[in-house]
């Protein structure tokens, strides 16, 4: 790959990571989890090879992974908003061409709606 072709990526990598952040950060009740959402889709794109707290943490260049276990363990958000949001974003980019959610309808049976283009 030429640095060229790496800077496009880089720049692509970017725009999508802007656009996810901006779409899903009004979920989050506060601006640090918004901030640290940011920053763990970042290190879950980095390519880092195993992929946990620890790993994303040292490749974005923190002390430790604290932050982002804090995030996942306590961050005050709407996830259901979340989900739905990205996945329309998803299916309006093309990126898929159908979204299926499964959920517990309550009793211990799975819900599966299909939701096509």
């Amino acid at each position: 790959m030429m640095a060229a072709d790496v800077t496009v990526v880089q720049r692509m990598w970017s725009v999508f990571l802007a656009e996810v952040s901006a779409l899903v950060g009004p979920t989050f009740a506060r601006s640090e989890p918004r901030r640290t959402f940011r920053e763990f889709v970042q290190g879950m794109v980095m390519g880092v090879p195993l992929r946990n707290c620890w790993t994303i943490a040292e490749a974005l260049g923190h002390a430790g992974p604290s932050r982002l276990q804090h995030f996942l363990a306590c961050a005050g958000w709407d996830h259901d908003e979340a989900r739905d949001l990205f996945a329309a974003w998803a299916l309006g980019q093309g990126f898929v061409k159908a979204v299926v959610r499964v959920g517990d309808a309550g009793g211990g049976h799975g819900l599966v709606d299909h939701v096509d283009v």
